[in-house]
């Protein structure tokens, strides 16, 4: 997950690379597909990381309980 986010990241804020990496996408055609997977890695972190903040604050048994059964249909998934 690091080097990932190491890669939008320098989307986000301007990284050294970033027209570097524009450059290779624009001239592969494959621009619209990296936008794509850089937001969807995005939405992920964004996501775990309130779920955590949330777990981190003991919410009432029905909110943990709901991110718990989140937490193991991703464990299934993978």
């Amino acid at each position: 997950m690091i080097p990932e986010f190491s890669r939008f990241s320098t989307f986000t804020h301007g990284g050294m690379y970033a027209n570097a990496i524009m450059d290779t996408h624009t001239a592969q055609k494959t621009v619209s597909e990296e936008i794509a997977r850089i937001i969807e890695i995005t939405m992920i972190s964004v996501l775990l990381i309130n779920e955590s903040v949330i777990l981190m604050y003991k919410p009432d048994k029905e909110v943990a309980d709901a991110f718990i059964k989140l937490k193991n249909k991703r464990s299934d998934d993978n």
